[in-house]
């Protein structure tokens, strides 16, 4: 965390089975997390991509789905993905589908869809963009009504971002599903709690290329580390 008594402005260094007639694939993008390991796979309509903790990501083209009978399978080079039809439940919420993956040889158990059975919304094309945001709750810990806890993204690839402290800015970029951003620069104040630990977990968040869902109005970005839940402004 950064800390001193006067503003400056200093960068921050973010990294940045069988087949029968069966349903179509949900809508895109499809999101599962991991079971026992901090993982995170996004679907969209154009790519698969795998994203652990301490790795790079893995993306691939997205290959037509196989139908199977419990559900949708997905075969690349270095990314295989089942689908099974079928409650889910990892970190004491329920998912739509169970799903398994298999990355460059290794095997991940996850649970996929929205929490509570809803499928996650498709990204529509500026949605995220030139609106105001409310950062709402980061790691499921709410923020507090009071101070700015809000999350910018310009259609020039600028991103701001306050956490209940420091001004933080820099660039991003949004390819379909996934949100990395780029080197940042910040304000350095000290930071008392709340805001302090805010700053803190909401930036290791955005350390790590991130995945953007939907639930209703809310957009979601999260990732092997941890989310942040947003909300419109106004």
């Amino acid at each position: 965390m950064i800390r001193a008594h006067h503003l400056a402005i200093v960068p921050l260094a973010l990294g940045l089975a069988g087949c029968l007639s069966h349903p179509l694939p949900p809508p895109a993008p499809f999101h599962a997390y991991g079971k026992d390991s901090a993982w995170d796979l996004i679907i969209d309509d154009r790519n698969i991509t795998f994203i652990a903790a301490g790795q790079q990501p893995v993306v691939q083209a997205k290959p037509p789905a196989i139908i199977g009978i419990a559900g949708e399978i997905y075969k690349t080079p270095r990314i295989n993905v089942n689908t099974v039809h079928g409650t889910c439940t990892a970190s004491g919420r329920t998912y739509r589908d169970s799903v398994q993956v298999t990355v460059d040889g290794k095997a991940y158990e996850g649970c996929g869809g929205e929490a509570g059975g809803a499928v996650a919304e498709g990204v529509p094309g500026g949605a995220l963009e030139g609106r105001a945001w409310r950062v709402v709750e980061i790691n499921g810990r709410p923020t507090p009504a009071a101070g700015d806890y809000s999350l910018s993204f310009r259609s020039d690839g600028r991103l701001g971002a306050k956490f209940g402290c420091n001004s933080i800015g820099g660039s991003f970029v949004r390819t379909g599903a996934v949100v990395t951003a780029g080197e940042m620069m910040a304000t350095r104040m000290a930071c008392a709690d709340p805001a302090g630990s805010f700053e803190a977990d909401g930036l290791k968040v955005l350390d790590q290329p991130m995945t953007l869902s939907w639930n209703g109005s809310s957009a979601v970005l999260s990732n092997a580390i941890g989310r942040i839940v947003l909300a419109p402004a106004s």
